[in-house]
């Protein structure tokens, strides 16, 4: 995996994306609606959509300035490189679940948000510091592999 922003530098443009993914896992078994996402077509073209065919989305907004060329996939391929999410699609109908370190990050973020009503401030490096159940990035359980198939429809 290239590069990646760690996890200490994300701003709101990562965590509201992390808070969506949430959101796909638990309703929709991780599969991401594409419309959803900021898609950059020259990084992910593969996974651009009618409205992303507009040009180079805004740029990915971090706690410490701006990337360019960063787009909301970057952004869960970020998260993935952190540890916190497992893609267990494909490189072109991602699925994802939550690792065992991501569960209590997601748990955090989302109590933040309610509290809040915004990322800015939100720092999970105290909770990754304090050893919550942390695996080495694994997925928080072995996903079925039937129903890790995309859509998650078995023996199809």
């Amino acid at each position: 995996m290239p590069d990646h922003i760690p996890i200490n530098r994300w701003g709101r443009d990562h965590w509201s994306t992390f808070a969506y993914l949430e959101t796909r896992i638990v309703d929709h078994r991780g599969a991401i609606q594409r419309e959803h996402m900021r898609v950059d077509p020259a990084l992910h073209p593969h996974l651009a959509h009618e409205g992303s065919r507009m040009g180079a989305p805004a740029p990915t907004r971090l706690a410490d300035g701006e990337v360019p060329s960063h787009d909301d996939w970057s952004c869960l391929d970020d998260a993935e490189a952190e540890g916190l999410i497992q893609n267990v699609g494909t490189g072109m109908h991602r699925r994802y679940v939550l690792t065992d370190k991501g569960r209590p990050v997601a748990h955090a973020l989302r109590d933040y948000l309610a509290q809040h009503n915004t990322s800015r401030g939100f720092d999970p490096s105290a909770l990754l510091a304090r050893g919550e159940p942390v695996s080495s990035g694994g997925a928080a359980s072995s996903p079925d592999p039937a129903a890790a198939q995309v859509g998650g429809i078995r023996g199809s």
